[in-house]
């Protein structure tokens, strides 16, 4: 499972659409949208995460997709500067050892 941090265009006159389009290009890829990510409380934010099986499949939804701007591969996480070096550290060694 891949987490991806997605960038929508941000303009107050797409705000509406960005969520029902995301939905619809993951529908059209099989996945429930529900089980790929939560409506966030902040739904004004141009940020959204989403759980993916691949990272081909978010290069997919974001060449098909008009108010995405772009899809991130998240590869870390943490509550502090040194946990965040310490965990990104790990996953770098093992996508490394993936290769």
């Amino acid at each position: 499972m891949v987490v991806a941090l997605v960038q929508f265009i941000h303009d107050k006159h797409w705000l509406d659409f960005r969520y029902a389009e995301l939905d619809s290009l993951l529908q059209l890829h099989n996945l429930e949208p529900r089980n790929v990510y939560q409506i966030p409380v902040y739904q004004t934010s141009a940020f959204l995460l989403i759980n993916l099986p691949s990272f081909d499949l978010a290069e997919s939804i974001c060449k098909r997709s008009i108010l995405i701007k772009s899809i991130i591969d998240l590869w870390a996480q943490a509550d502090s500067l040194e946990q965040l070096i310490s965990n990104v550290k790990l996953v770098e060694t093992e996508r490394r050892d993936e290769m």
